[in-house]
């Protein structure tokens, strides 16, 4: 943790870092219920190709998630969509299979842990090859019109944790694994003024590559830290690839679920439930709360930001991406 929650002064400039998957999106992932709508939801025209590599990424996740079970699962259920969708039923299939998705996925969320660290980003690296072999030439313009088209039917916005932050008129930004180009869509359902720093996928005059860089999600708040001269950060995030985070900021809101972030924070850790918290109630040792499957994340927030010994920060948002990537 930092100097500037040991020297216990007041600060005013805060920024909030949040995750997505499992965070601010509790259940499920804006990535996967967006990529699975795309080719019923959207016009991108799709070959035989860029269908096996969806396949390949929702297989992936699935077999994570469930085992073979699951993936099998999945894909069944995905070459029925298709039988429909050459039926000339492509709108029924999406509003249908973004349904059953949301239902499905807090369904799931109520399941243990997926696994560890390194389980996580062995088939989140299998995740995004096999989506950048879908995005490879195709334009920048044409996938973001297809990832709007999609998102804005498969995923939902918690209108609590949106009444939330814009009370709080403090600095967000979304810090993610999910590529930035669609994270950047999910910030925009949340609110025009929330920004993002995401996995970049490289576009050259126009045109994604399928080349990628993964989102360093320490060094990324560390770097918002000083460009947007936060004095206080609160980070928070669901699964152990969050906690460079922790590391990174003053208060780490660790949220419990699919993700394994409590079973991995460090011994050393001042934790609290924010269960606990109540007004000017958060000891200034503490460095994590802990936030239960039943919290919302709005209400962890609203408890937190009225335990800790800092005003709303009034100041200007930056640019949309601050992942500095190529684009």
């Amino acid at each position: 943790m930092t100097a500037s929650q040991s020297a216990g002064t007041p600060t005013r400039r805060v920024g909030l870092c949040l995750d997505i998957d499992g965070t601010v999106h509790r259940h499920g992932s804006i990535f996967v219920e967006t990529l699975a709508v795309l080719p019923y939801a959207s016009e991108l025209p799709l070959s035989d190709a860029d269908r096996a590599a969806i396949r390949n990424v929702l297989g992936a996740v699935a077999d994570y998630a469930g085992g073979d079970r699951s993936r099998d699962r999945w894909l069944g259920a995905l070459r029925g969509c298709d039988a429909l969708a050459a039926m000339g039923l492509d709108a029924i299939v999406a509003r249908v299979l973004a349904k059953a998705i949301r239902l499905r996925a807090r369904g799931a969320s109520r399941s243990g842990p997926t696994g560890d660290g390194a389980d996580y980003r062995s088939m989140q690296t299998q995740v995004l090859d096999a989506y950048g072999q879908l995005l490879r030439d195709k334009r920048a313009e044409q996938i973001d019109d297809a990832v709007t088209a999609a998102l804005g039917l498969a995923v939902r916005v918690d209108e609590r944790l949106q009444e939330t932050l814009r009370e709080r008129g403090v600095d967000v930004v979304l810090v993610t694994d999910v590529p930035t180009h669609v994270a950047t869509q999910y910030a925009q359902l949340i609110d025009d003024r929330v920004r993002v720093v995401g996995t970049d996928f490289e576009t050259r005059d126009g045109r994604f590559t399928g080349e990628y860089s993964f989102v360093q999600k320490g060094p990324a708040v560390e770097r918002l830290r000083n460009r947007r001269d936060w004095d206080y950060v609160i980070a928070a995030g669901d699964s152990a690839s969050d906690l460079p985070m922790a590391r990174a900021a003053d208060l780490f809101l660790a949220v419990a679920g699919r993700g394994n972030v409590i079973e991995e924070l460090p011994a050393e850790s001042r934790t609290v439930s924010a269960e606990a918290l109540g007004a000017d109630q958060l000891d200034r040792s503490t460095d994590v709360v802990t936030v239960p499957r039943e919290m919302a994340l709005g209400t962890a927030l609203e408890r937190t930001m009225a335990a800790c010994p800092f005003g709303s920060d009034d100041s200007e948002p930056g640019s949309a991406n601050e992942s500095g990537g190529k684009r």
